[in-house]
């Protein structure tokens, strides 16, 4: 028996010493918890909005990062190929040639930029429910604050009016004119949307429900026409001023961000100006989906909130103070 015995503990006892050096093995060296967990993404799903917050415990943060927006984004793409059926009638996809838009037709003054700058700035300058509309005083300061080194081949005004805006078309017209020597060298452009461009606003009732799906559409034609012309896109309003360094503080401020995944950086705390984001690329084209996809259902303020949390940015990076006065 005895004889027995010992042939049935030695083994078990060996296996056991085995498995426990090996697991000691694994979380110590390895960085594991689990056998073939990997250093693993742990994930707390009580976080703002989306619910989804990573912390990461690994070095090479950047890779994870980009891993993570990834599977993010084949979700989000997968959603946003999703039509909406309820209502939608009257804001039928004007957008789908978008991405094919001819963008020297839609310049009305000045001349678009054939090499790739820094910046792009975007203002559309539409008719306001509240606020005053000061696109003048708006151009100078940023024409005054841009180095004219900077301004013959990196940096572009753009400037948007719409077809539908009879009055405020036409005087954007001529405050634009009013800058001759700028317009000529390519720094500020006008650019219009036709009325062939839009859906059928006249079939929506209610002038909160038009001048939203308005704004929403006006936007994507000025992204669409800006997306691939810098490095960087920045949305500005008709009604804010650029102090003297803000070219400077832009480029300052993207540097402080080191290698952090971002998808906007804000330097104005209000809505959607002062936004700043990767030019070209598909988070523009997201950006653009968004406005005409949902363009009905919610602002371009909310648009712009749920852009950030579906690409999984998980900070808000804001300047503070903030660049641009109003």
């Amino acid at each position: 028996m005895s004889r027995r015995w010992k042939l049935i503990c030695v083994p078990t006892v060996i296996v056991t010493v085995i498995i426990c050096f090996t697991s000691t093995y694994l979380l110590l060296v390895k960085g594991t918890n689990r056998w073939g967990s990997g250093r693993g993404l742990r994930v707390n799903q009580n976080t703002r909005r989306t619910g989804v917050e990573t912390t990461r415990n690994f070095s090479r943060i950047g890779n994870r990062e980009e891993k993570t927006r990834e599977n993010i984004t084949k979700v989000v793409d997968r959603e946003q190929n999703k039509i909406l059926m309820t209502n939608s009638a009257a804001v039928a996809v004007c957008c789908t040639d978008l991405m094919n838009l001819d963008k020297d037709k839609a310049v009305i003054i000045g001349r678009r930029r054939k090499n790739k700058g820094f910046l792009t700035i975007g203002i559309p300058n539409t008719p306001r429910s509240f606020g005053k509309s000061d696109l003048k005083r708006t151009l100078k300061s940023l024409i005054q604050n841009t180095p004219n080194d900077l301004g013959q081949s990196h940096v572009s005004i753009v400037v948007f009016a719409s077809a539908l805006d009879q009055s405020t078309r036409l005087s954007t017209r001529d405050i634009v004119a009013g800058f001759p020597e700028h317009v000529q060298s390519g720094l500020l452009q006008l650019i219009e949307a036709p009325r062939s461009f839009y859906p059928n606003l006249s079939a929506l009732t209610g002038s909160d429900l038009y001048n939203r799906v308005k704004q929403n559409v006006d936007n994507a034609f000025l992204l669409a026409y800006a997306m691939d012309s810098a490095d960087f896109y920045l949305q500005l309003s008709d009604n804010v001023r650029a102090p003297s360094n803000y070219l400077q503080s832009i480029r300052d401020f993207i540097k402080q961000q080191g290698g952090a995944y971002w998808v906007t950086l804000e330097f104005y705390p209000v809505g959607f100006t002062g936004k700043l984001f990767h030019g070209g690329g598909r988070d523009m084209q997201q950006l653009i989906h968004l406005f005409t996809e949902y363009a009905r259902e919610q602002s371009v303020e909310s648009l712009f909130g749920h852009f950030k949390d579906l690409n999984v940015q998980l900070r808000d990076a804001v300047r503070r103070p903030p660049l641009f006065a109003s």
